[in-house]
C-alpha cells in the first residue's frame, strides 16, 4: 500500500512498525494538493506532534502494556470539528522502555527541558540559579541515564517521569 504523510510538525515520523506500506511522499498541508496530484496513494497519515500531551502518551503506553487486546480510539476536537480515529499500532521509542534506574531527578528534568528549548549550559545555569559545573554534571548524568550520545539526542528522546 502506498502511503502519503502530511506533516503538521517539523519532526520526522518513524514509520517502522507503524504503517502497513511504503511512504510515497511527505508533504505539508500547504503542498498537499500538489503531492496528491503527483503520486496517488491509498492512505494518508496526518502526523502531529504530541509533545504537549505527555499524559496521553504515558496512558497509551500503559494501556498497551496492561490490556493489549483493548481497541483504542483517539478523539480530537476543535470548534466545529470532531475527529475520531482508531489507534491501530503504537511505536514507543526506547525512552519509554527505560528501567527504574533511568529515572531523572526533578532538577535533571528541568535541565533537559532547557536543553530542548535550545539553551546553552551557561544559560541554563543562569536560569536555574546554579553553577555551570553543576549543569555540566546534570547533562552528563542525563546523557548516561537516557542513554544518549549528545545533547541533541537527549532532547529528541521522549521521556516522562513514571509515577
Amino acid at each position: 500500500m502506498l502511503i502519503g504523510i502530511v506533516e503538521f510538525t517539523s519532526e520526522e515520523p518513524v514509520p517502522t512498525g507503524s504503517f502497513d506500506g511504503d511512504v510515497a511522499w511527505r508533504s505539508t498541508s500547504r503542498e498537499l494538493k500538489k503531492a496528491l496530484a503527483e503520486v496517488p496513494v491509498e492512505a494518508i497519515v496526518f502526523h502531529v506532534q504530541l509533545d504537549e500531551s505527555d499524559d496521553l502518551v504515558r496512558t497509551l503506553y500503559d494501556v498497551k502494556q496492561w490490556r493489549p487486546e483493548v481497541k483504542m480510539l483517539l478523539a480530537g476536537s476543535s470548534n466545529n470539528l470532531l475527529l475520531v480515529a482508531e489507534i491501530k499500532s503504537t511505536v514507543f521509542n526506547h525512552a519509554s522502555r527505560l528501567g527504574p534506574d533511568a529515572a531523572l531527578s526533578a532538577r535533571q528534568v528541568q535541565v533537559l527541558t532547557a536543553i530542548r528549548s535550545g539553551r546553552t549550559n551557561r544559560e541554563i545555569a543562569a536560569q536555574l540559579g546554579i553553577s555551570l559545573s553543576t549543569v555540566n554534571r546534570h547533562v552528563e548524568n542525563i546523557l548516561q541515564k537516557l542513554p544518549a550520545r549528545n545533547r541533541a539526542q537527549a532532547a529528541a528522546i521522549r521521556y516522562w517521569q513514571r509515577p
